[in-house]
């Protein structure tokens, strides 16, 4: 879902438990860089998960799932 140039994406920690956890992220600008925004998405699931578990110390977290706009635009782009 993408609302007002934030979508929810979801994750799952298998070592903690928390399983499809939905968190609010930037959407990905039309032209933004992928790498770049995937590295800031994985900076708000660490955060995020940090905080509501705080002695979780898992290495990955799992099923991570971003919205796709469209056939292709991964992160939901916006076009304005």
């Amino acid at each position: 879902m993408v609302t007002d140039k934030f979508l929810t994406i979801f994750y799952t920690c298998d070592s903690c438990g928390i399983n499809e956890r939905p968190i609010n992220v930037k959407a990905r600008e039309k032209d933004e860089n992928i790498v770049r925004w995937i590295e800031q998405v994985t900076i708000c699931i660490s955060n995020d998960h940090s905080r509501v578990s705080p002695d979780c110390r898992a290495e990955r977290m799992t099923n991570v799932k971003i919205p796709i706009s469209g056939a292709d635009q991964i992160g939901g782009v916006i076009n304005n």
